[in-house]
Order: C-alpha cells, then sequence, then structure tokens
C-alpha cells in the first residue's frame, strides 16, 4: 500500500470504534490499525516539514493560505519542486511487519461500505 492510503484504513476504523468485535477480530483490527498509525504520523511529520520548506509567508512569518483557506500557498518558483516532494511522499511504498488476515465470517456483521471491504481486499481470506 501507499503510505497516503493508511488514512483510508484508518477511516476504517472510525467505523468500527464503537462496534462489538470478537477478541481476536478486535485485536487484528488493534494491531493493524497501530502500525497504520504510526505510518500515517511519519506522513504528517513530513508534510509539514514540506510545507514548513515550501510555504508561502507574510509580513508576519504567517503562512499565506489559499483563496479557499484549506490550504497553505506554496512559494510560485518552488511549485513544481514542493509538489515532486509531496508525490514522492505519498508514494513511499509502506510494508507492514502484520498484515492481518481477516475470513468473511469476521466481517460478516460490520455493515461496511463498500469502499472499505475494497480497501480490505487484499487481507480477506474467503476460506
Amino acid at each position: 500500500m501507499k503510505l497516503v492510503d493508511t488514512f483510508e484504513y484508518l477511516n476504517i476504523r472510525n467505523k468500527l470504534v464503537d462496534k462489538k468485535l470478537p477478541i481476536k477480530t478486535s485485536y487484528k483490527f488493534t494491531r493493524f490499525f497501530a502500525q497504520l498509525e504510526n505510518e500515517s504520523k511519519f506522513f504528517n511529520e513530513t508534510l509539514q516539514k514540506i510545507v514548513n520548506e515550501y510555504g508561502q509567508r507574510d509580513e508576519n512569518g504567517e503562512f499565506v493560505l489559499t483563496s479557499d483557506k484549506q490550504g497553505v500557498k506554496i512559494k510560485e518558483d518552488k511549485f513544481d519542486e514542493c509538489m515532486d516532494k509531496i508525490d514522492e511522499l505519498n508514494n513511499i511504498e509502506v510494508h507492514l511487519e502484520y498484515e492481518p488476515v481477516f475470513s468473511l465470517d469476521e466481517l460478516e456483521g460490520l455493515d461496511l461500505e463498500m469502499k472499505y471491504v475494497n480497501l480490505l481486499m487484499p487481507y480477506i481470506s474467503e476460506n
């Protein structure tokens, strides 16, 4: 999986946080999400460093926001370089130490949307 994909997997955690699961299934998800949390933390820290390096600042040293106020403007002469670094960050391949294998029976009662089932496909065994 790509580093940027860890956030989609963590959205599954948000869907499951209040569900009662069998202990083994809960353990698998908890261990899986802990690894993803570490990866997403690295992503956020590295992205912040990129923004600090390439973000435009006003005369007070504050970041200049985009017109929609959802992001930081990038220095015009550094835009391509910044986007290259963000692309590189997004595309880092994540190799997890623990990759759970879920049975269809374990996931059956979770009422997950298809997009989440699709994400979990590499971790589902049909046996």
